[in-house]
């Protein structure tokens, strides 16, 4: 997808990732994952001792030990983090390595937050060393207030259906776009994100009333 969208400029982009955050297991959202990790190490061969670290759930980490074990045979060079790790008042001296790695790469105070979608789900908020400030990312999930509270400056956060299909994203644990754009009402930069694939390419409509996010957001 990376190639089809750059095309010979996604060399550069893939070579720019230093980490990957997987918010949890349904597919849409890991199985690219390992071919992503192979190329990365083949672009980035010639720098010896480079590492990109992974941040993800349980059953994704314990996935991508298995490729490792079974296929790569360490040569795909990573560190990985179990989100569990980073939540909230969790022991984080086991990520100490990854964490130093992150902060080389410009992003601090990573922390793991558990949300409303399928098993072992979270959303992330991160800091980074740029314009975008402190970061939400909200993976897939319900309108969260414990992600509201956070207040980051810029807040990513998924919109899967319109309005009228309200009960569908309770049923489904996803968030409608009049319900993420509560959430991320304060953000300085706002974007919402995971589109139902019904929208073919056209972003499903705003609420009424709506008229931008923040400051400056859109």
């Amino acid at each position: 997808q990376i190639y089809n969208l750059y095309g010979d400029a996604g060399r550069e982009v893939i070579s720019r990732v230093r980490s990957i955050v997987i918010s949890h297991s349904h597919a849409d959202h890991c199985n690219g994952i390992g071919s992503f990790m192979e190329e990365w190490s083949r672009i980035r061969r010639v720098e010896g001792g480079c590492k990109i670290v992974v941040v993800a759930p349980t059953a994704v980490i314990d996935w991508i030990k298995k490729v490792d074990e079974r296929h790569w045979k360490g040569a795909v060079p990573h560190v990985l983090v179990d989100a569990a790790t980073v939540v909230k008042g969790a022991d984080v001296e086991g990520t100490k390595d990854a964490l130093e790695l992150l902060e080389k790469a410009g992003v601090t105070e990573l922390e793991a937050i558990r949300v409303s979608h399928c098993n072992d789900s979270y959303g992330f908020t991160f800091q980074t060393n740029t314009h975008w400030g402190d970061v939400l990312y909200s993976g897939d999930c319900r309108p969260s207030k414990t992600l509201q509270e956070r207040n980051c400056k810029t807040q990513i956060h998924e919109a899967t259906f319109e309005e009228d299909m309200w009960e569908s994203a309770v049923m489904k644990r996803h968030s409608t776009v009049g319900e993420a754009l509560k959430v991320i009402e304060g953000a300085r930069y706002g974007v919402l994100t995971h589109f139902s694939q019904r929208y073919g390419k056209a972003c499903p409509s705003l609420p009424r009333g709506s008229d931008g996010v923040g400051e400056e957001g859109q």
